[in-house]
């Protein structure tokens, strides 16, 4: 919120509808300009999981990306037990591509990470 108010760049937040509260955000990272591909993080209150809120936040996101912003590819990862984040991306027309192992330290452990990607291709079909 921060950011916001001193009109800097930062995620979207997103709000509840009924009380205006921000529950989470969602954010464009590591844009690569050159191949048009960005990665996709967000998140959210576990208070709203499993209410679709997310499948309908990141549905805008990716639109917005490929008709807006011209991207070409979308990519988002996953911890490998994160089963709700992971049927986020597969219900907004998202692809797994496999699982990186050991990318990413969490709690000074080395953890595995799905990928998932959809290209601009991928989204015209899936409209």
């Amino acid at each position: 919120m921060n950011r916001y108010e001193m009109d800097k760049l930062g995620p979207w937040g997103i709000e509840d509808k009924r009380t205006k509260r921000l529950i989470g955000s969602c954010n464009y990272l590591g844009c690569d300009t050159s191949s048009m591909r960005v990665e996709l993080g967000y998140v959210l209150s576990d208070r709203y999981w499993n209410q679709g809120i997310m499948t309908e936040v990141v549905n805008e996101i990716i639109q917005f990306g490929f008709e807006e912003v011209g991207l070409e590819r979308i990519q988002a990862r996953c911890m490998v037990d994160n089963t709700g984040s992971a049927k986020v991306m597969e219900k907004v027309g998202m692809k797994f591509e496999g699982v990186l192992r050991n990318y990413m330290r969490v709690k000074n452990e080395l953890r595995d990470l799905k990928m998932y990607a959809i290209l601009k291709e991928d989204f015209i079909r899936h409209k």
